[in-house]
């Protein structure tokens, strides 16, 4: 009686707390709410605690019990409409990442059963391939994951180790499926699969942007997010008609780095602009006065490129300052990713440098 009385306290709180977010951000509501369970509970009270949660509508999709200071249970409301983090202070519920609600058409449980066919753009999930891609999701995004596919013949691999380590510590299903990583992947050197929630993240209005206009290949798609993450930019809007981000090719094309930046799609570039808040606009196009040898940056900034084979529109001359990256006439253009990582490495450039001398001074701290 103990314990249920302690579980029904804690089921008690976790509705509170949700109610009270849901009134006083409307906006968010329950469906990116973070709520917390200490881990000094015993497993018999979180067993009774997941029992009490069904009675309230929810269900507990799995229960991570990590190193950290606190036990983290992800649920998942009965609409199936968003995924909750259980996380050590009951009176606040905060946005969880600003994340827009996980895309699932499986209900609650059977989202953990998520069918292994190839890749289709319109399924509620997709798949990492690869090792190191699928460390980065589950580093990065480890509430999305759905499930984890290990091949017998890593077995002697240390990022295999790793992940079904990582796996175990986050209490995530993992199983060795040859014949599914095969069919899924179509390469013989491939260990591991990732199958996680595919998902959209709300754009930081303070920081600067990455503005894709209808971009077409996926090889490029996720070299430009492995650049943008290396150069400190976390935030990418996509113009549709635009190519899937969560498409394996550009997950593996950015060896899991679009884990790391906040994407989303937008219809039109008025609609971005909307949200974009207060940004300094910057479109990349050939023939403008201005070079980019002699730009200045202000941030924050929205890069702006556009597709692989016909750059951006006309129109786009009139919005903001105008770039051209100058180049020798033996080409008629750059590759995108390239035009992207210069633009990025000189509209980062003073944050960057700033960047290098905090971390000189602390190593020169630490020799002293």
């Amino acid at each position: 009686m103990v314990v249920l009385r302690r579980a029904f306290k804690v089921v008690t709180r976790i509705h509170h707390s949700l109610c009270q977010s849901e009134r006083s951000d409307e906006s968010v509501g329950r469906r990116n709410t973070v709520a917390i369970l200490p881990r000094t509970f015993s497993n018999s009270v979180l067993s009774h605690t997941t029992r009490f949660i069904s009675a309230f509508g929810m269900t507990m999709l799995y229960l991570a019990a990590q190193a950290a200071p606190c036990s983290c249970a992800i649920l998942h409301s009965p609409s199936n409409r968003g995924v909750y983090r259980l996380t050590p202070s009951w009176a606040s519920c905060i946005p969880l990442q600003k994340a827009r609600p996980c895309r699932s058409r499986y209900n609650n449980i059977s989202r953990m059963n998520a069918p292994l066919k190839p890749y289709k753009r319109d399924f509620d999930h997709s798949y990492s391939l690869g090792v190191f891609p699928t460390l980065e999701l589950l580093d990065a995004q480890p509430g999305r994951v759905l499930k984890m596919l290990v091949s017998s013949r890593g077995a002697r691999n240390e990022g295999v180790r790793k992940l079904q380590d990582m796996c175990g510590r986050l209490n995530i299903r993992a199983e060795t499926n040859d014949r599914a990583i095969e069919r899924l992947s179509q390469k013989e050197n491939t260990f591991a699969v990732g199958v996680f929630c595919k998902y959209e993240a709300e754009l930081e209005t303070g920081k600067s942007h990455v503005v894709l206009v209808n971009p077409g290949d996926m090889g490029n798609l996720g070299t430009i997010a492995r650049t943008m993450l290396g150069f400190g930019v976390r935030d990418l809007a996509l113009m549709r008609p635009a190519v899937d981000m969560f498409d394996p090719k550009v997950v593996r094309a950015s060896m899991g780095a679009i884990f790391r930046l906040r994407c989303r799609y937008f219809d039109t570039f008025d609609e971005y602009t909307r949200t974009a808040g207060e940004h300094h606009f910057y479109p990349f196009t050939t023939g403008s006065s201005a070079s980019l040898d002699t730009a200045h940056f202000a941030a924050p900034f929205s890069l702006i490129f556009g597709n692989e084979s016909s750059g951006l529109p006309a129109e786009f001359r009139n919005v903001g300052t105008s770039i051209t990256i100058r180049h020798s006439p033996d080409i008629d253009s750059l590759n995108l990713p390239m035009a992207v990582g210069i633009a990025l490495f000189e509209a980062t450039k003073a944050t960057i440098m700033n960047e290098e001398t905090k971390y000189k001074d602390a190593k020169d701290a630490q020799r002293l």
